[in-house]
C-alpha cells in the first residue's frame, strides 16, 4: 500500500523509529489520505471514495480504551447502513 501511495520510503524510515517518535512524525496529509475519520457521514464518504478508487477492502479498528462491543454496536447502526447506501444520506 505504501508503494502505490509513493510514501514507502517514508514509511520504513518513520517504522524505525520508536513508537511515540513515529506517530508524532506522521504527517497530517497521511491521516487526510489514508484513515476513515470522523462522523459517520464524514466516514461512509471515505469509505466510498475509497471503493470509488478501487479499494476491495477496508479494516475498522476498534478503540482500545471503549467497550468492544458498543463500538460494533454504533458502527452498525450509524456507519454500515451509509455503506451500504455508498455513503450518500
Amino acid at each position: 500500500m505504501t508503494e502505490k501511495q509513493g510514501i514507502a520510503d517514508e514509511a520504513e524510515a518513520l517504522a524505525a523509529l520508536p513508537l511515540e517518535e513515529a506517530i508524532a512524525k506522521i504527517p497530517d496529509a497521511w491521516i487526510d489520505e489514508l484513515a476513515v475519520v470522523g462522523t459517520p457521514v464524514d466516514c461512509a464518504r471515505k469509505i466510498a471514495s475509497l471503493a470509488e478508487a478501487g479499494a476491495t477492502a477496508i479494516s475498522l479498528c476498534l478503540a482500545p480504551d471503549a467497550s468492544g462491543e458498543s463500538q460494533i454496536d454504533y458502527l452498525s447502526r450509524e456507519l454500515l447502513p451509509l455503506v451500504r447506501r455508498g455513503g450518500l444520506v
